[in-house]
């Protein structure tokens, strides 16, 4: 069983930046994510080399900043710079099987690929196995095609540019003629992924923090309805004389400019800290409005 995703942990791919250039930059383009990742453990991908789109992410707003900002002093080429945004992941909610055959674009070639997807804990990320064994008929380069081409689209899913996780895929069956390249595979087995995705209802969920507010206790009535706006779940209450601590979850995306509103409703004496707890699934989001918001001003106090 391979895990595609272990690098990524969730604590350091909180925001991303989608990057974009022309096709004859691709490689210098890559070269310089590389350095990037080099000097700042910056983390990137390649998510849809069609299209030319890398995703750069950062473990804060902060940290996204300074690797655009030492990425631009780098690159010579035109580069295309997305909004900062929150990363949300996909996530498969129940289990699917999915066979599929290239319907066009691969012709006189004859392709079966059958993938199982089953739900797993967010923590696992994204497990990749195979029942099928590699023989003279079925060469490992081809198995290898597959997991490559569930990689593939995990990096950008189906609802937008969000990774797939919280997920086991697994390739029960491979069938292919001698005329089949590894390439071909590869689009079919991304094709059956994303079909099996869509089978599983997978959802969206979004990073859920936990926010420690401290305050004087004169202000509690403005903090508590700020973060109940905000969608935050209050988990803890202390009082210490006139000092209050509040402990609440509350999503990331709905955290901007909460330090300048805080700082507002607090007259500047109150503070606070936030840390990564777990994902949650988000509610449904009006017809009208994005499934995410484009971070800005999160700063912590």
């Amino acid at each position: 069983m391979t895990c595609m995703q272990g690098l990524y942990s969730p604590e350091r791919t909180l925001f991303f930046v989608t990057l974009e250039t022309h096709a004859r930059n691709h490689i210098a383009l890559a070269a310089e994510l590389l350095r990037l990742n080099e000097a700042r453990e910056a983390l990137a991908d390649c998510v849809d080399p069609g299209r030319d789109l890398f995703c750069l992410y950062g473990a804060s707003e902060t940290e996204l900043d300074e690797h655009v900002t030492a990425l631009r002093a780098a690159c010579t080429f035109e580069l295309k710079i997305g909004v900062p945004q929150v990363a949300l992941v996909e996530k498969p909610m129940w289990p699917a099987e999915c066979v599929h055959f290239p319907r066009d674009g691969i012709k006189q070639t004859f392709i079966r690929v059958k993938l199982i997807l089953t739900p797993a804990p967010m923590e696992t990320g994204l497990t990749f196995a195979s029942r099928v064994f590699a023989d003279a008929s079925t060469p490992q380069a081809s198995i290898q095609a597959v997991e490559n081409g569930v990689t593939a689209l995990a990096k950008r899913g189906t609802h937008g540019d969000y990774r797939v996780r919280g997920g086991k895929v697994i390739l029960s069956e491979l069938a292919s003629d001698q005329a089949a390249s590894t390439e071909a595979i590869q689009q079919v087995a991304s094709a059956a992924f994303r079909d099996a995705l869509r089978a599983s209802v997978s959802a969206l969920f979004e990073p859920l923090m936990q926010v420690v507010i401290d305050t004087p206790k004169d202000y509690e009535g403005f903090v508590l309805g700020d973060l109940l706006g905000r969608r935050g779940q209050i988990i803890d209450r202390s009082v210490a004389g006139p000092a209050l601590r509040i402990v609440a979850m509350v999503p990331l995306a709905n955290m901007s400019g909460y330090a300048d509103q805080l700082r507002s409703f607090t007259q500047r004496y109150g503070t606070f800290s936030m840390q990564f707890d777990r994902y949650e699934q988000m509610p449904p989001a009006p017809s009208n409005t994005p499934p995410f918001r484009p971070a800005a001003a999160l700063r912590a106090a």
